[in-house]
């Protein structure tokens, strides 16, 4: 089991909720004097999990990981023909989707809004994500793609298998706020 109490050890993986939150721990631990692997962002951490994974046959028919610029144009590319939008209208509208995206696969939410009695004042915008994710999502079954955000739901199913590829000790820092799709790596 993996053990989250700060530990001298050298094979102690501190992951942080940022590249800024790394430097920071970085430093803060060398001025210390204590011995410790790497301060990395929890982000970078999963891309080369995911990366060694695939290396080493850890995942069956690993997904491509798509460059931030290639998602960044393919939810540009999916506002402007599904939202009549201008194409800088669309560059905004795709990083939002990709906020959007992250935090609706870290929290589970259903792919489609709700109907009915639960619906809310401007669903138009939520249906019109809605339908977004749906071509996303399919469009990315077909090219054998993943996004960063799908790491977390993507590894956590081989997380038995990924233990020999773990460091010792991974510590979550302080300044996490509580997410979902990690909590299954922690348990």
């Amino acid at each position: 089991a993996m053990r989250h109490a700060i530990d001298s050890n050298a094979d102690t993986l501190f992951l942080c909720p940022s590249d800024r939150a790394a430097r920071a721990w970085r430093r803060q631990l060398t001025r210390q004097g204590l011995a410790f692997r790497d301060c990395v962002a929890v982000e970078s951490w999963l891309e080369a999990l995911w990366q060694r994974a695939a290396l080493f046959g850890v995942l069956p028919d690993p997904a491509t990981l798509l460059p931030a610029a290639a998602e960044c144009a393919l939810w540009r590319r999916l506002a402007t023909e599904h939202g009549a939008l201008l194409d800088v209208e669309g560059e905004r509208a795709a990083q939002f989707m990709i906020e959007a995206w992250r935090l609706a696969l870290r929290y589970g939410l259903p792919a489609t809004p709700s109907s009915g009695a639960g619906r809310i004042a401007g669903d138009d915008n939520v249906a019109w994500f809605a339908g977004l994710r749906t071509r996303a999502a399919n469009w990315l079954r077909e090219h054998a793609a993943a996004t960063r955000a799908e790491l977390p739901l993507r590894l956590s199913p081989h997380m038995a298998e990924l233990r020999s590829l773990l460091p010792a000790r991974i510590r979550l820092t302080p300044g996490f706020a509580r997410d979902p799709a990690l909590d299954q790596f922690w348990q």
